[in-house]
Order: C-alpha cells, then sequence, then structure tokens
C-alpha cells in the first residue's frame, strides 16, 4: 500500500551544505496512514548528515498519548537508537563480537535517552519561515566520531539531526519547500527504508 502524501514541511541542511548529494533516506509511519516521521540525507566530499522531522501532535499521540513528560524522552529514545545505528554500520565486526556490541550499544541508547535532560546543551539556528529564523536549544550527544542532537523549539515539529565530519552547531536547517531537490515528491513519498549507508560510499557518490 503506498503511503499519504506528505503533510507537513520537512526540514533539511541544503542551504548549509550546498554541494550535497540530497536524498530521501527514511520515511516513518503506517503504510495505511499519514507518515508520522521522515529523515532526509546529505553527503559531501567529507561529511554525511541526516535531519529527522516529526509532526509533534502525531508524534506524540503514537508514542506517548497519555504520558506528556515522557514525550521527549521518545524523541531521544529515536535519536539515540539512530546514532547507534549510524555507528554499527561502520564497524566490520561479526558474530557475537558484533552481537555483544549491539546489546551494549542497546543499553547505552536506553539509558541515555531516560537521561536526556543531562546531556550536553546548544544553539541551533533554525529558519522557520522565509524573513523569519530563530536559535533554538538544543540537546547534543556523541558517539564514534557522530555528533547528534534534537530540538522541541518549533511549535509544531521535532527536529533532530545525526552528522558525521560536520559539526551541526554550524548547520543552519531550513524547511524544505521543494521536496525534488531529494529526489523524491510530497504528495507520493517512497516508503522506502534505507538505513544500510556506509560513509565512504555515499560521500563517494
Amino acid at each position: 500500500m503506498r503511503p499519504e502524501p506528505l503533510d507537513f514541511v520537512p526540514y533539511g541542511a541544503a542551504g548549509s551544505l550546498p554541494s550535497a548529494h540530497r536524498w530521501l533516506e527514511f520515511l516513518e509511519g503506517p503504510s495505511a496512514g499519514p507518515p508520522t516521521g521522515i529523515m532526509l540525507g546529505h553527503a559531501s566530499e567529507s561529511a554525511l548528515l541526516f535531519v529527522s522531522t516529526y509532526p509533534r501532535s502525531r508524534f506524540d499521540a503514537a508514542m506517548a498519548p497519555d504520558d506528556k513528560k515522557r514525550q521527549l524522552q521518545e524523541v531521544a529514545f529515536s535519536v539515540t537508537h539512530r546514532l547507534i545505528n549510524c555507528v554499527l554500520v561502520e564497524l566490520a565486526l561479526h558474530g557475537d563480537e558484533r552481537s555483544r556490541l549491539i546489546r551494549s550499544l542497546a543499553r547505552f541508547a536506553d539509558e541515555q535517552a531516560v537521561n536526556y535532560r543531562g546531556w550536553s546543551s546548544d544553539r541551533w539556528q533554525l529558519k522557520m519561515t522565509d524573513e523569519q529564523s530563530e536559535t533554538a536549544d538544543a540537546f547534543v550527544i556523541s558517539l564514534a566520531g557522530w555528533q547528534a542532537r534534537f530540538t522541541a523549539a518549533h511549535p509544531y515539529l521535532y527536529i533532530a539531526a545525526h552528522a558525521y565530519g560536520a559539526d551541526l552547531a554550524e548547520l543552519a536547517l531550513s524547511p524544505v519547500t521543494e521536496t525534488s531537490a531529494y529526489n523524491f515528491e510530497a504528495a507520493a513519498p517512497s516508503s522506502a527504508r534505507i538505513l544500510s549507508f556506509h560513509l565512504g560510499a555515499r560521500c563517494s557518490a
């Protein structure tokens, strides 16, 4: 079943990485319902960046409908588990060694998500509209060369990013009103889930 049209405007970093290759990395949500999140990919010769956008009301209703205190924790959970996915695909481990590492990283992700308020904090430039930009508070976590952060400063969206080879503090994010730059159309987004990537392969593409 084809996913429903994208009914919110995702964020990306095309303005900060103008020469980067861009694509739709991940579309989240039920096959018979509207998307609950989207991840856009960016790759330059030396950097890899993923920007995720979640409509707040839909994300909260799906992940923590009766517990407002847990809503940001669920965002942090998504951020930390995507962070360990990013790390794992760069490691050439197999068998028991890889299984032990996955279990260890999964525990790390769970523990860090619960304690997200203890993460480092930083300021992050977000473009709200064509005329308005704001500097937002962000929660920041790093692991094995990857940096991740998220913010709840936008009134209608949760916005997160994962980067390798780029400083997220220096990258301004902006709404992606022309999704064709990422090789998909908002009216008919792809349902493909593409989480297996390699920094060298992406950056040399």
